[in-house]
């Protein structure tokens, strides 16, 4: 890693928010959210026709809800591919609704942030982080109930941190590397969880789906199959109290 680049999430996630005795099972950045629930739009805005898909999945339980819900917004766990000409975000929400676990989480007032999400997952807690640095965090700052300017602001901020400098970045030569601030947006813990998938095409899988109690849930997508396969089989780890052995 170069002195223009920021620190790898781990390294973050272990040095400002974990217990000194708290390990790191994963971290990602993730850049930039998309939604697929119904009354939302694409961007999180209220659409009353959109996503009727995936109407009647909230209020189920057990492992239903987890196959339900990702064959809903996914058509079928294993074999989704975005169609979008966009560049794919790094968070996709998906809900039967705008009043479920996952909109909620993701709605709720966050920290005066700047900079890409950061998903830690540890043996006690799943994590949701913002980094915090003071000469931008006005620039994307929500208002209350200013959430979705947060959303735009994630990504591109982060990219414009890294290069804000023409040569080294956020780092200066010849000093030790700086290790962004971070705030929790929100935790989830093994109880909020009620399965974990792959999604993405056959052999390709691209996002880790996350699914809680209500059948909402999170899709993080990874560049790498086999990080994603990692990702999901901690999960799924932590979600039944077990120790992880660090391969998937």
């Amino acid at each position: 890693m170069s002195v223009a680049e920021r620190l790898g999430a781990s390294l973050v996630a272990r040095s400002e928010w974990c217990a000194p005795d708290e390990p790191v099972w994963w971290a990602s950045w993730v850049e930039g959210v998309a939604f697929q629930v119904d009354g939302l739009d694409a961007e999180g805005k209220p659409s009353p026709g959109a996503g009727k898909r995936l109407a009647g999945v909230v209020g189920k339980a057990g492992m239903g809800v987890a196959v339900g819900a990702l064959t809903a917004a996914f058509g079928g766990g294993e074999n989704y591919e975005s169609t979008s000409a966009a560049p794919e975000r790094g968070l996709q929400v998906f809900a039967s609704g705008v009043n479920s676990d996952a909109v909620r989480l993701i709605q709720r007032a966050a920290p005066a942030s700047a900079g890409s999400m950061l998903w830690v997952l540890t043996p006690r807690r799943l994590g949701v982080l913002l980094p915090l640095v003071e000469e931008t965090a006005e620039r994307v700052q929500p208002e209350p109930g200013g959430w979705r300017q947060l959303a735009r602001g994630l990504g591109e901020a982060g990219r414009s941190l890294v290069s804000s400098r023409a040569e080294f970045g956020a780092n200066e030569p010849g000093a030790p590397m700086k290790s962004p601030s971070v705030a929790t947006w929100f935790e989830l813990g093994p109880g909020d969880i009620a399965d974990c998938r792959l999604i993405g095409r056959e052999n390709c899988p691209s996002h880790c789906g996350i699914v809680l109690r209500d059948g909402s849930g999170f899709a993080v997508r990874s560049p790498f199959p086999w990080d994603v396969e990692a990702m999901m089989s901690a999960v799924q780890a932590f979600n039944r109290g077990q120790h992880w052995s660090g391969r998937a």
